[in-house]
């Protein structure tokens, strides 16, 4: 099993999440996650981006790049920005 799983195992159990809860969230079957564990199937690095929303962390943590769980913060827009799209979509 890989650190990428293996965080995504730690985060689901310290969550009270199941695998099922993940898979079910994906829209995916239930022994895809057995599939995982095994090494039989990597699917879940396409579906990094999903899987961070689900636990509520970064993809960098999922990917051992860091261990910080947050997110970053989206990029706000600003009244300059917001205007200048506003006349962009005109």
């Amino acid at each position: 099993m890989d650190a990428i799983l293996e965080r995504i195992i730690q985060e689901l159990r310290g969550q009270g999440k199941r695998q099922k809860d993940l898979t079910d969230f994906l829209g995916l079957t239930h022994n895809i996650f057995g599939n995982w564990k095994s090494g039989r199937n990597t699917s879940y690095k396409k579906y990094l981006h999903a899987i961070s929303d689900f636990l509520g962390v970064s993809v960098e943590y999922l990917r051992g790049e860091t261990d910080e769980k947050e997110k970053a913060p989206s990029p706000s827009v600003d009244g300059e920005n917001a205007k200048y799209n506003e006349l962009m979509s005109l």
